[in-house]
């Protein structure tokens, strides 16, 4: 794999991260890409090799001290999440080594909106009624999506209200089943939930 670094922004439910990637359509034999999860402070490494191997992944901080480290034995490819919860506002780099090379992604993570929202829930009443919970909400908006099994949207609802909050939909009108409620604030997805 050629040497390349990657740039991506990517916004993380609790805090703001930027990794930064280039296109690593020069790289013949890997490639490598950071994917936003729907989980708070997860990002998603995906890999993909034309050969089985052994991958090695570093994370380090900005004083370049390793602060997470995982062999990945044996794979063509995989998706792996890395968890930035409770680290350090801060610069970090990634670099991912395997048999053809490295491949290095800087981050730019911020984590100032770790309280955008504490807590969202949403659960299943009677009768097609679905409550939404928003406990610890500092965000100058939410945004509350309601999509079908399809993954149609069906009603969207934006929230300026400040601090913990109940809101019951009634659903019952709706010939709608197996919905996903998503909670977005201060630019990323705090919930997602399936029910």
């Amino acid at each position: 794999m050629k040497k390349s670094i990657i740039t991506a922004a990517l916004v993380a439910i609790s805090f703001t991260g930027a990794f930064a990637t280039d296109n690593v359509e020069n790289a013949k034999d890997a490639a490598v890409a950071v994917q936003a999860s729907a989980r708070p402070n997860v990002y998603n490494l995906v890999y993909k090799s034309a050969e089985v191997g052994v991958v090695t992944v570093i994370i380090r901080n900005q004083d370049d001290q390793v602060v997470m480290e995982d062999r990945i034995k044996n794979v063509k490819g995989f998706v792996r999440p890395y968890n930035f919860d409770g680290m350090p506002a801060g610069n970090y780099s990634v670099t991912i080594t395997d048999a053809s090379g490295k491949t290095n992604l800087a981050v730019a993570y911020n984590n100032t909106v770790v309280n955008a929202v504490r807590k969202a829930e949403v659960t299943a009443l009677e009768n097609n009624k679905y409550q939404l919970r928003l406990i610890g909400n500092n965000a100058d908006e939410v945004s509350v999506n309601i999509y079908d099994r399809n993954n149609e949207l069906i009603h969207t609802e934006v929230f300026t209200q400040k601090g913990s909050f109940t809101r019951v939909y009634n659903m019952g009108k709706l010939a709608a089943s197996d919905l996903t409620f998503e909670v977005i604030a201060a630019g990323a997805i705090v919930n997602r939930v399936q029910l």
